[in-house]
């Protein structure tokens, strides 16, 4: 079995981004919908009367209506953590090593390297290079000393 390196680590989470990027709007809107529940929960008139159970169905829907909302929030924190980590590392890179890793990494366009080297006046093993070494230095950008190439 192959060990996983930092380099695949990189490479992984570029390849999610766009799926982080796309729940960070999912997670707003469901967010938006708890909210809306959360409202319509407190706003219902709780009966003092005890039911057969002992417990009040309407306190138990909020209670695990604000449950879903602070689990949810902190998901939808750590996503938006997770794309802003990511983008401030693309930002490092020069324009055609950003547009290289876009397109070949983390859209994983289907002959990417020879469309790239079309557009970007290249031979396409120079965009194979150019994509390793933005790969490099965004390992060395996110791991530091601790990534060896």
């Amino acid at each position: 079995m192959r060990e996983i390196t930092l380099r695949d680590l990189v490479v992984n989470d570029l390849q999610r981004l766009n799926r982080w990027k796309f729940s960070v709007v999912q997670m707003e809107s469901e967010l938006e919908t708890l909210t809306a529940e959360y409202a319509s929960i407190k706003a219902t008139n709780f009966d003092k009367m005890p039911s057969g159970s002992g417990g009040n169905p309407q306190e138990e829907k909020l209670i695990t209506a604000i449950a879903k909302k602070d689990e949810l929030t902190a998901k939808l924190e750590f996503t938006r953590k997770k794309v802003a980590d990511l983008e401030r590392l693309l930002d490092q890179l020069t324009d055609d090593e950003r547009i290289i890793v876009e397109r070949m990494v983390i859209n994983q366009e289907r002959r990417a390297a020879d469309n790239l080297a079309d557009e970007l006046g290249y031979e396409p093993r120079q965009i194979f290079n150019k994509r390793t070494a933005a790969l490099a230095h965004l390992c060395q950008l996110r791991y530091g000393a601790a990534y060896q190439p």
